[in-house]
Parts: structure tokens; sequence; C-alpha cells
């Protein structure tokens, strides 16, 4: 009797141990994520596996990597400062159900950012760039009397949004700044 019951608890075991990690498997994604410069053709990717990938034109320097955001900063040769986030839609907390997609995602993430950052940094204001409805872009910059100057695009496609920004670059006009956004947008797979 007391054998059936260590096999009968055993084999209970077993089956919930196989159902635990099948659950957790499930909803467990190994993301890869890189850079690389590929000198012939002067561009820098950086891939986010399995989120996409996006390039740059010249030699750029992996900075800091902020884990909350999963965004990776680089640096050029001129110090400007430019970031790549590439996360499932799902990833933030205003869409965590994943109602919010395409251009009403990105509108969403631009007032849920903008209020934070506005609420924490005396004095910053917003001002919408460009706006494309049919792509799902959004370009605002955030900017103060201080000194702070950052331009970001906001994209969603298939439920993965990439954040793009470039940060206080006194080196680029507002026009290059724009420009290079929309170059990386361009390039995104």
């Amino acid at each position: 009797m007391k054998h059936y019951i260590l096999i009968k608890h055993f084999f209970l075991f077993m089956l919930f141990a196989v159902i635990c990690s099948c659950a957790s498997y499930r909803n467990t994604v190994t993301v890869i994520s890189g850079a690389n410069y590929d000198k012939k053709n002067d561009s820098t990717t950086f891939f986010r596996f399995p989120y996409g990938s996006v390039s740059f034109s010249g030699e750029w320097t992996k900075a800091t990597y902020v884990e909350t955001s999963k965004q990776q900063f680089f640096t050029n040769s001129d110090s400007v400062i430019f970031s790549v986030a590439l996360n499932p839609i799902v990833k933030y907390e205003f869409n965590a159900d994943g109602s919010k997609t395409g251009f009403d995602f990105v509108q969403s993430y631009y007032q849920w950012d903008t209020d934070f950052l506005i609420s924490q940094i005396e004095g910053l204001k917003s001002e919408i760039l460009f706006s494309d409805n049919v792509n799902n872009i959004l370009i605002y910059r955030l900017f103060n009397e201080k000194g702070i100057n950052n331009y970001f695009l906001i994209s969603e496609k298939n439920g993965i949004s990439m954040i793009l920004t470039e940060s206080d670059s006194d080196k680029w006009s507002h026009e290059q700044r724009i420009s290079f956004l929309k170059d990386v947008y361009k390039t995104y797979k």
C-alpha cells in the first residue's frame, strides 16, 4: 500500500512539474540583441531578435543599455546620442491587454510618455513634428529653456513598437534630426 501511495505522489509531482514547465515555456521568449558596424556600407545595425532590426548610417558605438525600457543607447564620433527600443506593444503598462494597436498605440504611447516626463521635469514642453496615421509614425520633441531638446520617433508594426530617440544634439539641425529618425525607421525589418 505504501508503495502505491509513493508512486501516486511521484506521478502527481511529475505531472505538476510538466504542466508548470510547459506553462512557463509558452510565456517565455528568448531575446538576442546586438549591434555591428559594416565598414563597407558605413552603417551600424542594431538587432533585437525576434522583434526586428534597424540600421543607421555611420559608425556608432554601443553605450548604456536601460533594462527597464530595453533601450540601447549609441554614440557616434560627433558625440551625438541615439537610442533604439524594439518591444512588444503589450510591454507597456497602458497597453498590457494589447487593445491598442496601430496609430492608436502610437498616440497612447506619446500621451503616456509625455505626461510622465512633463510631470517630472519642470518647464518641459512637447511638440509634435510629424504624424502619419497610415504608417503608424509620430515624431515629436521634448524641450525646455534649460537645454533639453530630445527628438523621438514612435511607430508600431505587427505588434512591435519602435522607439527611437536622438538626444540634445547641437551638432545637427532640426531637419537633420528628423531626417535621421525617418531614415532609421525605413530600415526596420
